[in-house]
């Protein structure tokens, strides 16, 4: 829930009109490092008998952060001065391989899509 949270907080910040706040997000806590840091940071090791590895469970809150603040950037944000190129290369490679396997369709088709009428002969 506090992961909810903190995503409901940023998206209010990186949408909203108050410059101070987004210069402080973007700049100075330069939000899109800690992103791509986290991100790329390794998922963890339960050990034990099974000795399993674990995705962090606030994975998917942080690729919709990301995904909202490239949103936000597209919109014209002077916010990206610094780290351009890396946040370029983390979206063509980490968010866009995230992305296409989040939105794999599951079954053959998109359930979302009503299935094609047959057709009379």
């Amino acid at each position: 829930m506090i992961h909810d949270l903190m995503e409901k907080c940023l998206n209010t910040i990186i949408y909203g009109s108050n410059e101070k706040l987004k210069l402080y997000l973007f700049e100075n806590k330069k939000i899109s490092e800690l992103v791509i840091n986290e991100i790329r940071s390794p998922d963890f090791n339960l050990g034990g008998k099974h000795n399993r590895v674990t995705r962090k469970g606030y994975m998917g809150h942080l690729i919709r952060i990301a995904n909202n603040i490239n949103d936000y950037r597209h919109f014209g944000s002077t916010y990206f001065k610094e780290g351009q190129e890396t946040w370029d290369q983390f979206l063509k490679k980490e968010l866009k391989q995230t992305n296409d396997t989040n939105n794999f369709v599951l079954g053959g088709r998109d359930p979302r899509v009503p299935p094609e009428e047959s057709t009379p002969k």
